[in-house]
C-alpha cells in the first residue's frame, strides 16, 4: 500500500491571479521554528504565540490556498501588517484597531512567486476600495469617508 498523494496546483506566477479572501484562520499557540543562530552562535530557539494565515479561493482552480504562518501582530515590520493590513485597509496604521474577519470576502488581485516547492503571494491590491475599518462604538477613531 502507498500513502495517498497529495494533489498539488501550482498558480502562475508571470501575472496577477484574482480571487477572493476565503477565511482567516487563527492559531493562539503556534509553534515558530528558530531559524539561524544567535550572537553567541547557538540556534534560535523555537517560539510560541498567536499566529494567523489567510486562505484564498483563486478563480480558475481547483483548491484553497493558503499564507504561511504569520506571527498576529499589527507592528509595520510583522509581514502581515507590511504585506497584507498596509494594502488592503483603508487608513492603516501600527496597532490601529482592526478586526482581520473584515477581509473574508475581499475581492483581491494577486502576484504570486516561487520559491523552491513552495509559492508565496509577493504583491497582493483590493479590486475596488480598500477595507474601511470598522470603528467600536466606544472607540474615539473615526473612519474617513
Amino acid at each position: 500500500m502507498r500513502p495517498p498523494v497529495k494533489e498539488m496546483e501550482k498558480i502562475k506566477t508571470d501575472d496577477f491571479v484574482t480571487g477572493m479572501i476565503e477565511d482567516v484562520l487563527y492559531d493562539m499557540q503556534h509553534t515558530f521554528k528558530g531559524y539561524g543562530k544567535d550572537e553567541s552562535g547557538a540556534p534560535k530557539p523555537d517560539t510560541v504565540g498567536p499566529a494567523v494565515r489567510l486562505v484564498f479561493s483563486v478563480d480558475g482552480y481547483k483548491f484553497p490556498h493558503k499564507t504561511s504562518w504569520m506571527k498576529f501582530s499589527y507592528s509595520e515590520k510583522s509581514n502581515l501588517f507590511k504585506k497584507y493590513i498596509a494594502s488592503l485597509v483603508h487608513g492603516a496604521k501600527e496597532y490601529m484597531d482592526f478586526d482581520l474577519d473584515q477581509l473574508k470576502g475581499l475581492r483581491v488581485k494577486m502576484l504570486w512567486a516561487d520559491k523552491g516547492d513552495y509559492q508565496h503571494i509577493e504583491t497582493i491590491r483590493p479590486i475596488g476600495d480598500k477595507v474601511l475599518p470598522v470603528a467600536k462604538p466606544d472607540s474615539e477613531e473615526t473612519v474617513p469617508f
